[in-house]
Formats: structure tokens, C-alpha cells, sequence
């Protein structure tokens, strides 16, 4: 894959429209994902990815090693996401907007977002922090080893495992909460 990578940003880096779209192909949901967990919204995580990519598109050129562009895609997309936080002051948990209106045909689509949704319904009452969302969600969501996740992030080993073990323990001690409560279906 690595290598597949390689010659995909190669052709870019040569003004090829078409692998530039093949990296985008490859890439989006990831890197929308990611914007929607700091988000917590559709229309940002949308703004958020066509910002990252707007940037590969001028940065391109720039980029010297191929096989890392994944982690330069995450890097960028928290750093936009940040600063679209930062800018609009979102503090608190903004809920998506309704499934009707937000008419998708598809229907994975919708159950993939209810997915997500119900995803940020535990992480907010489970208190975790944005880096606790982002850890969890890159190692189970992403399935990235650690020290992809701290490539990404610029964090160290050691630290991402902290976070991963703090969101795992308070989204499990939610869940059992929950059980017990009867929250779920077929407890």
C-alpha cells in the first residue's frame, strides 16, 4: 500500500488531477470523521475536509515523504478543526442536525451517522476530553496503531496509550451505567 501511495502522490505532485482525486478517494472519510469527532458537526466537518484537502492541493509540492501523507492529513485536519473551533468558540456538544432534514438516500450513510451520533452521546457523558475522543476514535474507529495515532497527533507513545486508557475506562463505566439502567437494546 505503501508504495501505492507513493506513486498516487508522485502523479499529483505532476499536476495529475486524477490521482489527486484518487488520494482524495482514499482519504475523505477519515479525515471527515476525524474533523466530526472535534466538531461535533456535519456542516464543519464538511468545511474542515475541503480545507484539508484545499491545503494538499497547494501544498502538494512540498510533501517528501508519500508514505507519511496520512498522518500530514490527520495533523492538518486537527489543526483546521482547532482553529474553526477556536474561531466559533464551540465549547459544548452541538447536536446534528435532524435525519430528515438531512435527507441522504443512502442508507448506510444515515447508519453510519446514527452510529457517530450515539458515539458522541457516550463520549459526552462520559466526560472525555477532545485528545480522549480523538485517540479512541483513531485506534477503534480508524483502526491506527499507537504510534500511527502519535504521529498524528505529535504526541509520544506512552501519552497516547494515557488517553486511550482514560477514554476506555469512563466510555466502560458509561456503559455499564447504561446496562444497568437498561439504556440499550436486549438488556
Amino acid at each position: 500500500m505503501k508504495d501505492d501511495i507513493t506513486q498516487i502522490v508522485a502523479q499529483a505532485k505532476k499536476g495529475d488531477n486524477q490521482a489527486f482525486n484518487a488520494l482524495i478517494r482514499r482519504f475523505q472519510k477519515r479525515v471527515f470523521t476525524m474533523a466530526l469527532v472535534m466538531t461535533k458537526n456535519m456542516a464543519d466537518a464538511d468545511d474542515v475536509t475541503q480545507e484539508v484537502f484545499v491545503t494538499l492541493y497547494q501544498k502538494i509540492l512540498t510533501i517528501r515523504k508519500p508514505e507519511k501523507i496520512q498522518s500530514w492529513l490527520l495533523q492538518t485536519t486537527v489543526r483546521k478543526a482547532t482553529d474553526l473551533i477556536r474561531k466559533r468558540q464551540i465549547r459544548k456538544w452541538i447536536p446534528f442536525m435532524d435525519e430528515k432534514a438531512r435527507g441522504s438516500e443512502r442508507p448506510d450513510q444515515n447508519l453510519y451517522l446514527k452510529e457517530l451520533k450515539k458515539l458522541f452521546k457516550e463520549w459526552e457523558e462520559a466526560h472525555l476530553s477532545q485528545k480522549e475522543q480523538l485517540v479512541f476514535q483513531m485506534r477503534h474507529g480508524e483502526e491506527m496503531s499507537l504510534s500511527e495515532i502519535a504521529e498524528s497527533l505529535g504526541m509520544q507513545v506512552g501519552t497516547v496509550k494515557s488517553h486511550l486508557n482514560r477514554a476506555t475506562t469512563k466510555i466502560r463505566e458509561i456503559a455499564k451505567r447504561s446496562l444497568k439502567r437498561g439504556d440499550y437494546e436486549g438488556s
